[in-house]
């Protein structure tokens, strides 16, 4: 079975917009999307769909979202570097050795990984915008772990046996 591109990113950016949507509301603001461009084709794509359900004939289920997503180069904003740097640097990695480590070797899944786990993994943990949904917990990090059967709280345990690193300028 081939991945649907197209479907996969539209799912994604209607749910960032509902939970951006809910955490908007909440806070009693207002706010913009932006993402990391793709390619034209498709960024038009993903707007039209949220174009569809913001301007839809029963109301304007994304009130609190100004406009229809931003398409930005990483190189030409900070928030999209911020974003891939948490991303790229801190979240892959943890989720490399919380998901993956009992299952395949190499870099991925590399040791000294367990150090960002237990020394960023409850702060990232209590930057997650979580909320009840009915009775069930949703928002945040999602994990779909169909091989080992672990939630998302997993993603934040460092390894016991690994202290944190001590930050610049402070003793242990």
């Amino acid at each position: 079975m081939r991945l649907n591109g197209l479907a996969m990113n539209t799912y994604s950016i209607q749910w960032i917009y509902q939970v951006f949507q809910r955490y908007l509301e909440m806070q009693e603001e207002h706010g913009i999307v932006v993402i990391d461009n793709n390619n034209p084709g498709l960024n038009a794509r993903v707007a039209h769909s949220v174009f569809t359900q913001k301007f839809q004939s029963s109301g304007d289920c994304y009130s609190r979202i100004l406009e229809m997503p931003t398409f930005g180069g990483s190189q030409n904003h900070a928030g999209l570097q911020i974003a891939d740097n948490v991303g790229s640097g801190m979240v892959v990695p943890m989720a490399g050795r919380a998901y993956c480590a009992d299952h395949v070797e190499g870099s991925h899944v590399h040791p000294e990984y367990d150090k960002i786990s237990a020394w960023l993994g409850q702060r990232l943990r209590h930057r997650q915008f979580r909320y009840r949904d009915d009775e069930d917990w949703s928002g945040g990090f999602i994990v779909s772990d169909p091989i080992g059967g672990r939630h998302s709280g997993h993603l934040f345990h460092g390894s016991p046996e690994t202290p944190p690193p001590t930050p610049p300028g402070a003793s242990r």
